[in-house]
């Protein structure tokens, strides 16, 4: 039977650190109860939910004083093995937590090291697919899955232990809408099933719908209720943490009307319709700006993509990449999307057809050419991190390529300075947290000067001031003239930043325009819903200048 989960007086600092990751915690986690916990980069997030379930101090180091208790047990007098039986956890990178050759081997794999009988196992590995969506994949090689199918096995991995309390470390932050829902539905069952599921969150869409939230800052935790905290932009500003999509809207709106026509604080699409309706008659004009993009740098001919040579995963793609543009790349897990953008650096070669950058196939590209002309940030960056320093990380292609040190350095300061890493500079990046070993790959990127950019799904584990600062970056080269092709789910994220969006669905191209004629955005929501059946405006900066405008504003 569940129990309550209680933190007393908990402090904890990481070995060799000069201060404390966590600071006199106390917090209790009921059964029945959804939490989130949200905060900014170095807020102490990931470590409280890693102390809730033992890993921290156990399999850390550090010291901790304070106690964790699970009903009357002490957690420090039990072993991570046993705690897991009962407080699971599931982390930000979901390859840490795959251990095995084939998706139903792995699921498998901690019901077996309970010693449950074989038809129990069976069971656990059918229930777990089938809540986070991945029924039928149960021979597919763990190696070859996407960034969010590997997410989602994780969490079945950890449904099959048939926790009563269940902590996810941005668990979805690189799922598609389908997988975010699917997990959506597992943790609201398991609620309401008496267990409690603590997630450590960046989407305030996810956080808003917790029974309590937890903010962050320095180590310390604050009990806030989750709308009067998501839905006011500025106090979230001020926490470093996301607003709610609605009222990051209104926000801009407000700051574009004159002082008499500021429209009253809303939170959700209806209140903005609400509000909206009696502002004008018909849908304002030029709600539509000009399309970003100067010459074609790269292009994608009839190519078509398999791994096994029988399931396709891109079939018969055709697509232009423009400089001067930043593209967002959407569409479900496993649609071909970390593929698409493999062949543009040689690191996959197409089964059939060309791919070609400014106008010579990349097949006949000299690796090293394609270094220096394709900068390219992986979705789990530590598989492109290898060196012991982060300063040395940066600039050793530099180094291979024969510049002069004195340009090195330069030039890696420079990018270290515009990432705000400098004082990562001595660091190990393997030892960095994600958001950061982020950052390190961007730099190593962008340190090359290339002129075309590729990131997947570069804000996925940034806080709220990370991602920020990241889109600026993009925002900056794609301003120098770089084509930028950016990954990602977070369809409100690309609804105010890029200028192009393309959908994939089951490798092939299912849409491509203005982010507001391809993307779900809550501004989009509002303006179908305003003016049916008219365009939607191209996007969401221009959806709040045409509701400033109806409001007798826009300055």
């Amino acid at each position: 039977m569940p129990e309550q989960l209680r933190l007393s007086g908990v402090s904890f600092r990481y070995p060799g650190a000069s201060r404390d990751a966590l600071v006199e915690v106390e917090v209790v986690a009921r059964p029945r109860r959804r939490i989130s916990i949200m905060g900014n980069l170095g807020s102490g997030r990931s470590t409280l939910v890693q102390a809730m379930c033992g890993v921290v101090p156990s399999l850390t180091g550090g010291s901790m004083t304070g106690e964790v208790r699970y009903g009357r047990a002490d957690l420090a007098d039990h072993p991570v093995s046993t705690i897991s039986e009962y407080i699971a956890l599931v982390l930000q990178d979901p390859e840490s937590q795959l251990l095995s050759r084939t998706v139903a081997e792995d699921v498998a794999l901690g019901p077996r090291n309970r010693g449950l009988a074989v038809g129990e196992v069976l069971a656990r590995v059918r229930a777990g697919l089938a809540a986070v969506g991945l029924s039928g994949s149960e021979g597919r090689a763990t190696c070859e899955l996407s960034g969010g199918e590997a997410q989602r096995l994780a969490i079945a991995g950890v449904l099959a232990m048939d926790p009563e309390v269940l902590c996810l470390d941005q668990a979805t932050a690189r799922l598609d809408s389908v997988g975010a829902a699917a997990v959506e539905r597992v943790c609201t069952d398991l609620v309401g099933a008496g267990c409690c599921v603590v997630s450590v969150d960046g989407d305030p869409a996810v956080a808003a719908r917790a029974d309590e939230l937890w903010v962050m800052s320095g180590g310390r935790v604050e009990i806030v209720p989750p709308l009067e905290m998501l839905g006011d932009a500025d106090t979230c500003a001020a926490r470093g943490i996301r607003p709610l999509p609605v009222a990051q809207l209104m926000t801009e709106v407000r700051a574009r009307c004159i002082d008499a026509s500021q429209p009253p604080p809303l939170m959700d699409v209806t209140g903005v319709v609400t509000w909206a309706a009696g502002l004008a008659d018909g849908c304002p004009a030029d709600v539509t700006r000009l399309p970003r993009g100067g010459e074609v740098v790269a292009v994608f001919e009839d190519v078509s993509f398999s791994y096994d040579g029988t399931r396709p995963v891109l079939c018969g793609l055709d697509l232009e990449i423009r400089a001067g543009q930043l593209l967002g790349l959407v569409g479900p897990n496993g649609s071909g999307k970390s593929t698409l953008v493999k062949m543009l650096n040689g690191l996959l070669r197409s089964t059939s057809g060309r791919v070609l950058l400014k106008g010579t196939d990349v097949a006949r590209i000299d690796a090293g050419e394609l270094a220096r002309q394709v900068g390219f940030c992986f979705q789990i960056p530590s598989r492109q991190l290898f060196n012991p320093r982060v300063d040395r990380e940066i600039g050793c292609a530099l180094r291979h390529q024969g510049v002069p040190r004195k340009e090195v350095r330069r030039r890696v300061g420079e990018v270290m300075e515009r990432l705000g890493i400098v004082e990562l500079a001595g660091c190990n990046p393997l030892i960095l947290d994600a958001a950061q070993q982020q950052l390190v790959a961007l730099a190593s990127a962008l340190v090359h000067e290339p002129i075309l950019l590729v990131v997947d799904e570069p804000t996925a584990t940034q806080d709220w001031p990370g991602t920020r600062r990241i889109m600026e970056l993009l925002e900056a080269e794609r301003d120098r003239g770089v084509a930028v092709i950016m990954i990602s789910h977070d369809e409100e994220l690309l609804g105010w930043h890029a200028d192009r969006v393309v959908r994939l669905k089951e490798g092939r191209v299912v849409a491509d325009g203005a982010p507001g004629h391809v993307l779900d955005t809550q501004a989009v929501r509002v303006w179908r819903s305003l003016f049916p059946g008219a365009a939607p405006a191209s996007d969401t900066a221009a959806t709040a200048a045409a509701l400033a405008k109806m409001a007798g504003g826009n300055r």
